[in-house]
């Protein structure tokens, strides 16, 4: 169970000598905390939650160690009786073990995470060290933040309900008080880049083939036979050559003959590399289906070779595609492509006129207080229009309120996801742009419907202050999942500053004038 009782070399300790201010200070990084530390106290839901998630969390990690215990016990006998589920003398309940770290820490990194990013770089650790604010917050809990990597185990364990939860309470807090009744909302979309970069056939074919043997490397450890890798080697060093030198092939006619030449002799190699590829793993599932495994380490050696399959058909696929583009002149299409080794549900997001990204094209919902009301991100390249009723009733879920109005961008148009709007309640929908006013037909130059569009530019602005406030334009983490949690936190963190920044506007608003 991640805890927070590491050695103390590990934790982070807030620094007692050396810093500038000797006590907290006013400023907009010390009311995230002390918001972030009053929003939890406001809504004891959320300790529950987080104290669900690390019981779930000990349970499954209590489970996985008792079946490691079967497994060690089975090792070298006849198993076929055994049954996954028949775990000998594991009670699966908690007993008394090392403290959890406490559930107000664990919801404040959550926060912070959005807002500054993981606590493993080096300019959040100098930050959660130096600041002032944050120990004053916390000291009634800690006197020092756990290690880095036991606050991402922590954070990372909480569970999709919990956050979604969080986003809601934000939400429902800014309409009690009064801060927004998310009644109008705009929808927009953006390009994020993917922590990858820009695919080439060329680099995608080899670190294909390269994880390929490392994976099957890692099969030894349960009795694969090692076999002589010498050749393979040898030709993925000169994949690599080759791959340098198409990256430095430069642009021209004369760079684009010769980048040509150095294909033709990448797709000699890549395929003496493949076709042995393809026939190792042949012998590994031979292997698999002949040799008696203890039922989690078959499951573990499975799973290595799932890799394998999928690593080695992806690297025919693609060098079948490139030898089409370079040879015929056939561009396969993005979908059909693999785009990414380290990211695989990463795709190429061209939006309008601006340069192409590899990443993801998250959908925002924002409402007219500022609040982001909902968010979707899917994998791949997914068109806006087909997004405009998602985006509508995930706002209905989280707010509790069909908007009265709603307005987009042209990209959203479509005559079907007009008339679904209109039938979830939604009275107004501004669509902008040329297709916006063929759609619209009549309604487009209503004095509503024109303060619609006007109104829409704000949206733009809050895609602004998420790229340069809350690094929403550049991914840390990989895979579908971890994108769409990583977003998710960098819209709660904005979520509570602007919950301050408005409950300050209508402080100022309610002060008496000063004297002159």
């Amino acid at each position: 169970m991640p805890n927070d009782t590491r050695p103390d070399d590990n934790l982070i300790h807030f620094a007692a000598e050396g810093k500038l201010f000797s006590e907290a200070i006013s400023s907009d990084f010390g009311d995230f905390v002390r918001e972030s530390v009053g929003f939890y106290h406001r809504h004891p839901e959320i300790e529950a939650m987080i104290l669900a998630d690390q019981r779930a969390a000990a349970l499954a990690g209590k489970h996985e160690r008792a079946r490691r215990e079967n497994d060690q016990l089975l090792e070298g006998i006849s198993f076929e009786w055994f049954e996954e589920s028949d775990l000998t003398g594991c009670s699966l309940e908690l007993g008394v073990g090392r403290p959890r770290m406490n559930q107000v820490v664990v919801f404040v990194l959550l926060m912070l995470r959005g807002r500054i990013g993981g606590p493993c770089s080096k300019a959040a650790k100098d930050l959660l060290r130096e600041s002032r604010s944050l120990e004053a917050a916390l000291h009634p809990w800690i006197d020092a933040l756990p290690a880095p990597t036991t606050i991402l185990e922590n954070l990372n364990l909480l569970g999709e309900k919990t956050v979604d939860k969080i986003h809601w309470l934000q939400l429902e807090e800014a309409k009690e008080q009064e801060l927004d009744d998310f009644s109008r909302i705009a929808i927009d979309s953006t390009a994020v880049k993917a922590s990858s970069c820009w695919p080439t056939d060329s680099k995608t074919i080899r670190d294909l083939c390269r994880r390929f043997l490392s994976v099957k490397g890692k099969l030894e450890t349960f009795g694969l036979k090692r076999s002589s890798s010498v050749k393979c080697e040898s030709w993925l060093t000169e994949l690599d050559r080759l791959h340098k030198a198409i990256s430095m092939s430069g642009s021209g006619q004369a760079a684009g003959k010769k980048r040509r030449s150095h294909y033709q002799d990448f797709f000699l190699v890549a395929c003496k590399l493949i076709g042995r590829l393809l026939q190792r793993y042949q012998d590994v599932l031979q292997w698999l289906g002949s040799t008696e495994f203890t039922p989690l380490r078959r499951e573990q050696a499975g799973a290595f070779v799932g890799l394998l399959a999928e690593d080695v058909l992806d690297a025919a696929k693609t060098l079948h595609q490139s030898i089409d583009r370079i040879e015929e002149g056939r561009m396969a299409k993005a979908r059909e492509r693999v785009l990414g080794v380290a990211d695989r549900a990463a795709s190429i997001i061209a939006k309008g006129g601006r340069e192409p990204v590899m990443g993801y094209k998250p959908q925002l919902a924002r409402s007219e207080g500022g609040f982001i009301t909902g968010i979707i991100v899917e994998s791949g390249n997914p068109a806006d229009s087909a997004n405009l009723v998602p985006m509508i009733q995930e706002t209905i879920r989280t707010t509790g309120v069909v908007p009265a109005q709603v307005s987009a961008d042209d990209g959203y148009a479509s005559s079907a996801g007009l008339e679904a709007g209109r039938e979830l309640g939604v009275e107004q929908i501004s669509i902008s742009g040329a297709k916006g006013r063929r759609l619209l037909d009549q309604e487009w130059d209503l004095p509503s419907i024109q303060e619609l569009r006007s109104w829409r530019s704000s949206v733009e602005s809050v895609m602004f202050v998420l790229k340069h406030s809350y690094r929403f334009g550049q991914l840390g983490r990989t895979g579908l999942e971890a994108v769409r949690r990583e977003l998710t936190e960098k819209v709660l963190a904005y979520n509570l500053d602007r919950l301050i920044l408005l409950r300050k506007r209508n402080q100022q608003a309610l002060a008496p004038p000063k004297a002159a």
